[in-house]
Formats: C-alpha cells, structure tokens, sequence
C-alpha cells in the first residue's frame, strides 16, 4: 500500500506525463491545418479533397470521443493510452505516404486517436487531483494549446517533401516515447476505470423503453436550441479558421512568414483562456460571448479584406481571442441552468461540435473549389458568427436552473 508521499510522487509524475503528452496531441490535433498547402502540393488536389482531410479527422475525433466513453468501463485508462499513441503512430506515418487515399484514412484514425487521448487523459488528470481539479485541468488544457501554437511554428519555411516527412517521423517518435513510457508505468493512476459500467447502471435506465428514451431526449436538446446552436454554429467557426487559415494566409504572401498568422491565432486563443477568468469575475456570461463574438466579426471582416498578410495576422488573433472562451462558457452555463440534466446535455453538445467540425471543414473546401476562391468560402463562418451575435442580443439568457 503507498503511502501518502509516495501517493503525491505518483500523482505528480502521472500529471507531469499528461502535460507533455498533451502537448503533442495539441500539435497533432491542429497541424492538418499549417500543412495542408504542403499536402495539396504533394498530392496534386484541390480545395474540395483537401477539406476531406479536414473533415475526416473531426469525424474521427467524433468517432473516439463515443468510443471512448464505452471503453472508460472495459479498460484501464493506461490501455486507452496505449491505443490512442500507437494509433497516431501509424497515421502520422500514413499522412507521410505518397497516396492521397492512404494520407486520407490516416487523417481519419488520427481523429479516433485524439478522440480516445483527450477524454482518456482529462479523467486521469481529474482523478489525481481531488482537491483543485478545475486548476488542474486548465493547466492540462494550457499545454494542449501551447501545442496548437507550436504546431505551425514546426512547420516554418518547410520547403521539401523531406523535410515534411522527415518532421512526420519525428512526431511519431514523440509518440513511441510516450508510448514506451506508459508500457512501464503500471501504476493505478494509469489504470483507472470509471464506475458506468452495465451492472452499476440506474435500472430506470435500463427498464426505459427505448422510444420513450429517445423522444426524451430530443425534447431535452430541443430545450436548450440557443446554447446547441451556439456550440454548433462557433465549433463550425473554430473549424474553418482553424484547419483554412494557413492556407488562406500562404496564398496571400509569398513570404515565409505565412504560417506565423495560424500561430498568433492560437497565441490568441490561449491567451484569452486565461483572460476570460478574470473576465468572469466582474461581468456576466452573457456579456462575455457577446463581446468576444464581436472580436470574431471584426477579426474575420480583417482577415477577409486583407490583402497583405499583417491583416491577416492582426485578424487572426483577435479571432482567436475571441472565439477560446465561448465554447467552455456555454457549457458551464448548461451545467448551471439544467442541473441534472446536464450531463446528458453536454454529451449531445459534444457529438454536435463533433459534427459541426465535420461539416464545416468540408463546406469551406468545396465552397473554395466552387467559387474559385478560398476568400469567398471565409464569408460562411462570417455569417455564422453574425447569427450567433444576434441569437444572443436578442435572446433573454438566464441563468436561473431548469429541473
């Protein structure tokens, strides 16, 4: 039996392995985006079959997330863990290929293994962690977005197919390294299992006629339309910036300093997480998402008209600053306002980002491919931001509890 002290040593070390991890599954999770030129380039493709990539590893991450909630009561986390690195492995060294279709499919498992890691290391983390676990997890999301930042940053001037590969190959080291060192930890903070499974289920839930459950169910997502909206619409944002951005920018200059603008749009990003805290502690929700989807208007009206790409840089961090808050403050809202019905909200509202980044990640590509021009498809998550402004100027947002 460990002791105290050596109980904190283990807690600390497990932490201490999921910061870093997440870092590189912050790079992973972002970089289809910063290498996207390269990789239509090197396949020869057009915007419609680029925004596949885009799209298959939403898809992916959609796919890993419901995975993963049905493996939390099977596995141990460590052996999730295991899966999830050895996955991104082999699709790092998929997207390497030569073949397009093999790079595709490769986009797609990485999603499932981001999907798998995310859920698998945030339950960890929480779980070594009683006392503080809201600062635990913040610090765990900071490293996921100095990832993001990183990720265009190792990338900067690449100007060979070598090179590229030669930078896949060393992110698929990262993961045999992380992936060794969970092969030797067998400590029980690496081997947790949640509590849902089957036999320790309410059986009301498993007595429940299944039309009954369902229709339930769409009547509860039906009750919060503005705040799934929100996240269906700003999730769509965040995708097309997100995964478009750096191609947008490299078409703009021919400078070697396009990629920095997807880099200060997660500089803003992150910044703004931290911000937003003490945003929160004078002023209200309400006032916090509609200011910052006034900094997305603004950003994304920049980026648009830019025809240099200082614009477009200006705009990309004040988008990025202003979209980071939206998401987890909408969620903390619905945690407030439904109380027990929370949980079942939030995980509909987590397929549904899900979703939106799927489409959204598709639609600016065929868009692009359509009109001839990438600038013209960057009007749709303008529009999208507009509607969200406007949902929630006009829209009484309460927060008093709903049962």
């Amino acid at each position: 039996m460990l002791s105290n002290g050596q109980n904190s040593d283990e807690h600390k070390s497990v932490r201490i392995f999921s910061y870093l991890s997440f870092i590189l599954v912050g790079i992973v999770n972002t970089f289809l985006g910063p290498i996207l030129p390269f990789l239509t380039e090197k396949w020869t493709i057009n915007d419609t079959q680029a925004g596949y990539f885009l799209a298959a590893q939403s898809l992916g991450g959609m796919g890993g997330t419901i995975a993963s909630s049905f493996l939390f009561s099977r596995l141990s986390s460590r052996l999730i863990l295991l899966i999830g690195f050895a996955i991104i492995a082999l699709s790092l060294l998929g997207i390497s290929s030569n073949v397009w279709e093999i790079g595709f499919v490769s986009s797609l498992f990485s999603g499932v293994a981001i999907g798998l890691i995310i859920p698998t290391t945030t339950l960890i983390v929480s779980q070594t962690a009683k006392e503080n676990r809201a600062a635990v997890i913040n610090i765990l999301n900071f490293f996921w977005a100095f990832g993001a930042i990183l990720s265009p940053l190792l990338f900067f001037n690449l100007d060979s197919k070598t090179r590229l590969n030669f930078l896949l190959i060393a992110l698929t080291l990262a993961c045999a390294i992380f992936f060794a060192i969970l092969v030797k930890r067998r400590n029980a903070s690496f081997n947790l299992k949640t509590l849902n499974s089957p036999t320790n289920r309410k059986p009301e839930t498993r007595n429940q006629k299944p039309l009954l459950k369902w229709t339930g169910k769409l009547y509860l997502l039906g009750s919060a339309w503005l705040f799934a909206t929100t996240i269906f619409l700003q999730i769509g944002v965040e995708a097309s910036l997100g995964g478009w951005l750096a191609t947008y920018s490299k078409r703009l200059t021919v400078s070697d300093w396009w990629l920095l603008v997807p880099a200060l749009y997660w500089t803003g990003f992150l910044l703004s997480r931290v911000v937003s805290t003490f945003y929160l502690r004078r002023f209200s929700e309400k006032s916090l998402i509609l200011n910052g989807l006034s900094l997305v208007i603004f950003g994304q009206i920049l980026i648009i008209s830019a025809s240099e790409i200082n614009l477009a840089a200006v705009g990309a961090t004040l988008v990025g600053f202003g979209t980071a808050p939206i998401f987890p403050t909408v969620i903390a809202i619905v945690s407030t306002k439904f109380e027990n019905k929370a949980p079942e909200l939030i995980s509909y509202m987590f397929l549904l980002a899900g979703l939106s980044g799927m489409i959204f990640s598709w639609l600016i590509g065929f868009t692009a491919s359509a009109s001839g021009n990438l600038k013209n498809a960057l009007f749709i998550p303008l529009l999208c931001s507009v509607i969200l402004f406007a949902l929630h100027f006009f829209t009484r947002n309460t927060v008093s509890t709903e049962t």
